[in-house]
Parts: C-alpha cells; structure tokens; sequence
C-alpha cells in the first residue's frame, strides 16, 4: 500500500423508498487489497437512476450507499495497480469486473460480466460497504477502470462521464456509417450530450 490514509468515511446510507439518508460513519480499510483503489471523493453527481430508486421506482438492495458517477483524488494504491498513484485526481468505470469469465474475455462486454458489481447498487453489507459515491470515500475493486482526468476539466464535467456520456457513446457507436439521422428522445443529460450533434 502507498499513501496514509484517515481512519473512517463518512456515507449517506440510503435504507428505502420515503425514508430519510442517514449520515453514517464508516471504518475505513487498514490497508486496501491488490489491485484496489481507495479514493476521496471531490464530486458525485446524481444519475436518473439513483431518483428512480430513492423513489421506489426501481429496487435495490437496502441499506446501501448510492451514487455511481463521480470523480475523486487517490488516497491509496493497493499492489499491482499501475494506472494511477496516490494523488491522481481520477474517475472510474461504474461497474467492477472479473476479467476471465466469457463476457469479459470472449465477447468484449465486462458490463455482461457474470460477477458483475454496480457502484452505487449494491449492498452495504457487500465488501466493505465504500462502494457508492454519496461518501466522503470509495473503495474502487481490482476490476475497475480507473482514468486520470486532465486538471483542464472541471469536477462537474467529469463525474457523469461514466454513465450518461457512456451510455450516449455505447447507443450511437453500433449506427453504420450511413445512418443520417438517429432522434434522440430524452430531455436530461443524454440528450444534452447529444442535442445539437450530427450523425454521420
């Protein structure tokens, strides 16, 4: 492990539908693990789908900690780890994966993984419970993709790039090269993302 760390996190646990976030503290790991991250968080933004769960419209396991967009300062590096280094102000992937099964090896789709971990989607009995951004902390799995952001983009701009600008680059990267015209019907950021850009 490189780089001290705090002794605890601060989270906002989400515990249902209706109910208030309740602000916990978190024991922080003594040491984090090969191929683990732990990052500070500097900025999360809130995605379409963290509402449809704090409203019920969609099911997650509870108590968990929301929140899967976001960007943040290495505070730690665990072994093995060569793409950033304590001190990185970086962004991360949503969603961890193995990396041997055949989604991940054979079909190019991690996001298929059949070991697949969602940010912000998961329990928070699930690991060591730092796993959504609406916390002072995250701790980013061996499997997670981790970016370091140019000091030139501001915190805003980077956080939802790994959801909503992920997901508007997967909806238009499968159109052919003759596609003219492909109508976007969203009035938030996916549509922002796209509104004003020409196909082809």
């Amino acid at each position: 492990m490189r780089g001290s760390m705090m002794s605890h996190a601060r989270i906002a646990v989400f515990r249902g539908p209706g109910l208030p976030f309740q602000i916990e503290d978190r024991a922080l790991p003594e040491a984090v693990g090969p191929g683990e991250v732990l990052v500070s968080v500097r900025l999360a933004t809130v995605c379409g789908s963290d509402l449809r769960t704090a409203d019920g419209q969609r099911h997650e396991p509870v108590p968990s900690v929301l929140g899967h967009e976001g960007v943040g300062q290495v505070v730690s590096v665990g072994s093995g780890r060569t793409d950033c280094a304590v001190g990185d102000r970086v962004t991360w992937t949503r969603a961890d994966s193995c990396g041997s099964c055949a989604a991940c090896t054979e079909w190019d789709l991690p996001q298929k993984c059949h070991r697949l971990f969602k940010y912000g989607h998961a329990a928070l009995a699930n690991g060591t419970g730092l796993n959504g951004c609406y916390a002072s902390h995250v701790l980013l799995r061996p499997g997670t993709v981790v970016v370091r952001v140019s000091e030139g983009l501001p915190d805003a701009l980077v956080a939802p790039a790994n959801c909503a600008l992920a997901t508007m680059m997967a909806a238009v990267e499968g159109l052919t090269p003759t596609c003219r015209l492909a109508v976007v019907r969203a009035a938030g950021l996916l549509g922002i993302y796209r509104a004003g850009n020409r196909v082809g």
